[in-house]
């Protein structure tokens, strides 16, 4: 024992200071007895202890007890959600990207530690905010099986899994299956619409939904070939395909125009195939040198039916064909004290889509990403640095509209060990975002008997420059960190309403997007964890105030919101009770204004052999749920929406996971 804790004490300092990258591939495995959270340059790297592993039915719900600020864990549902819309959340398994299915294979009790960052380097291309990155152990002989059944008892909604891997000398062959689906029919939709008229007189139509009905259902196949040679070569080949189906996303509800009520009904149904292959290589070259590529093809074939008779009939339908290559190649190599990291991501994608209908439009759209960058990872007098600069080209052509955007990236961080356990580092970055609901297509689709949205196939991504100044302290039984953060984007895209005439002379307020103004974000916010009784009590909470400023060509708005979560562990045995609440997500972005709704979720566990029963409460003693409000301020039309879910009140569940085999893990 004393042997094992003097190799993780010495091995602290190198996490603190390794790079995401450089320590899933230079680290295999640290012993820690007891739950840590380690400060670490762009992160933190979480040690669960061995009684929150046991106790966990997947690797979900290990994340969820570490009440991580920023993202909102879902350990029933599998999904990890950001909350502050600052790009999506990578998951990768020993520096694989990963997916749901491939987390639920893991057992939680084969997790070394959980790499965590919210200032991804330069090696990450846009759209990705953070990186969880789960460095397990890896079976090298032997058989393993297992399933998840998850399924609420007070609601039609449920998702299930099941997977069967062998291995023998180096190589592995895994099969897994999984199914979900969704049946809701509480929830509602109620919106109030102030309209600017000519003449400036104001129009208000009040829109409710009296019932509604969404379905969905999906199931995903995946086959996967492995090969590792200790730590020299690592070889992985997956097949995977994903079909989802929305048969109904129906209502029905009553639109109130001053003193008249009508009907109206909205259909839709949606279905959706997706199949992907990809590989992964990591080679070492040298004692002191690795090599990683990967490369993934995909296909979707998408349809869609749409109608809505607010006003008059209108109905569409539109089909949708996609084909994309990624690539990435990424070198990294030790000639000294510090770690080098030079690599290229290329992202080939070419769509098709043709409306039909009400709706008279075809676009076919080529883009060409290609990102390059280089990294230099290291400590000097204690102090540790991460430096490196990217080069991206983007080129989007859609029909006969083209352009390009060309973006040096800059990202430098700096970390400095202070007295008590204190630790202070800095990050500034400068990058490239697109939105990820922004339309480029040239279709004109009508939303209401007033509104219409039109795409924007000029739209072209944007500059972010971020900063964080974080103090943190990594006690024994003690993490906290204190950020603040100033957030700038510059000619961002931004929604943008204008009054029409229709052919009949009818006002029509039209949105689209342009690339418009700034949006800014300056935050102060904090995290802790804390044990509070060993091996028995733990807890964690993340809060903040943000500030968001936004300017426009002809409009200027101001927001401040508090956001945060209080998460809760206790372990009796083999039983382990947890709770968890956040208040959402509360924000401003452009001229609307809006709040994700809040989560309160307990989970009741127990461990017996091979099987973890679960059973779980989500928003208690609450019939019905806000799921999202928003509320638009645009000069022409003032609108406020708020959508609830009567599905998920008083939400209960059970869970059961099973596992089988005689694996051999590496060591």
């Amino acid at each position: 024992m004393g042997m094992r804790l003097a190799l993780a004490m010495a091995l602290a300092p190198v996490v603190a200071a390794g790079a995401q990258e450089a320590d899933s591939l230079w680290l295999r495995e640290v012993v820690v007895e007891g739950a840590r959270v380690v400060s670490k340059a762009g992160g933190v790297a979480i040690y669960p202890a061995q009684w929150q592993k046991e106790a966990s039915a997947s690797l979900y719900a290990v994340l969820a007890r570490a009440g991580l600020n920023g993202i909102r864990v879902d350990e029933v549902g599998n999904t990890i959600t950001p909350l502050d819309n600052r790009g999506g959340v990578e998951l990768r398994i020993n520096g694989v990207k990963a997916s749901a299915y491939d987390l639920l294979q893991v057992a939680p009790t084969d997790l070394l530690r959980i790499e965590y960052t919210d200032s991804p380097g330069v090696r990450h291309g846009r759209e990705v905010g953070r990186v969880v990155n789960f460095i397990v152990r890896v079976p090298v002989a032997g058989y393993g099986a297992g399933a998840r059944l998850s399924n609420a008892v007070t609601a039609a909604v449920g998702r299930n899994s099941v997977y069967a891997r062998a291995s023998r000398g180096t190589s592995q062959v895994s099969v897994d299956y999984g199914m979900g689906y969704t049946r809701f029919d509480g929830a509602r939709t109620e919106e109030t619409a102030r309209y600017l008229m000519p003449g400036n007189t104001l129009r208000t139509i009040v829109r409710s939904d009296a019932d509604g009905l969404m379905t969905a259902l999906s199931h995903s196949v995946g086959l996967a070939y492995s090969m590792r040679r200790d730590s020299v070569l690592a070889f992985q080949a997956r097949l995977r395909t994903d079909i989802e189906r929305t048969p109904h996303n129906d209502s029905r509800r009553v639109v109130a125009d001053g003193n008249e009520a009508s009907g109206a009904s909205m259909l839709s149904a949606e279905r959706r195939a997706t199949p992907v292959a990809d590989v992964f290589l990591d080679a070492s070259l040298g004692s002191k040198t690795r090599l990683t590529v990967s490369a993934a093809v995909s296909m979707a074939d998408s349809r869609r039916d749409y109608s809505y008779d607010e006003g008059s009939p209108y109905a569409y339908h539109l089909h949708g064909r996609s084909y994309r290559l990624d690539a990435e190649a990424v070198a990294e190599s030790r000639p000294g004290p510090f770690v080098v990291t030079a690599g290229m991501v290329c992202s080939q994608h070419y769509d098709a889509i043709d409306y039909g209908g009400d709706v008279d439009a075809a676009d076919r759209s080529r883009v060409s990403d290609i990102y390059g960058s280089a990294q230099l990872k290291g400590s000097l007098w204690r102090v540790d640095y991460v430096a490196g600069i990217g080069l991206s080209t983007y080129y989007f052509r859609r029909n006969a509209s083209a352009h390009r955007f060309t973006l040096l990236r800059p990202k430098l961080t700096v970390q400095c060990p202070l007295p008590f356990r204190l630790k202070l580092s800095y990050d500034i970055e400068l990058s490239e975002y697109m939105s990820r609901m922004a339309a480029t297509g040239s279709a004109v689709v009508r939303v209401n008997s007033m509104e219409a949205e039109a795409g924007n196939s000029g739209l072209r991504p944007y500059r972010r420059v971020e900063q964080w100044l974080r103090l943190s302290y990594d006690g024994v039984r003690l993490s906290a960190s204190l950020q603040g953060s100033l957030r700038v984007n510059h000619d961002c895209n931004m929604e943008r309403y204008s009054r029409h005439a229709d052919a009949a002379g009818n006002a029509v307020f039209v949105k689209t997007q342009v690339n418009d103004g700034h949006c800014s974000m300056l935050s102060v916010s904090g995290y802790c964890r804390a044990d509070i009784i060993e091996r028995r009590l733990s807890v964690a909470a993340n809060g903040g105030v943000y500030r968001f400023i936004n300017i426009g060509a002809d409009y200027r708005h101001f927001y401040t919101a508090f956001n945060g979560g209080v998460s809760l562990a206790a372990h009796f045995g083999k039983l382990t009770l947890t709770a968890a609440a956040d208040n959402g997500w509360r924000f401003m972005e452009g001229e609307r204004r809006g709040q994700q709704g809040g989560s309160v979720g307990m989970t009741a566990s127990c461990r017996l052999g091979r099987f973890t029963l679960a059973a779980y409460w989500q928003n208690p003693f609450r019939n019905t749920i806000m799921s999202e409000r928003t509320e638009l301020v645009n000069r022409f039309v003032g609108k406020s929406t708020t959508r609830r879910n009567g599905n998920l009140g008083n939400l209960l569940g059970i869970s059961v996971s099973w596992t089988m085999g005689n694996e051999q893990n590496e060591r």
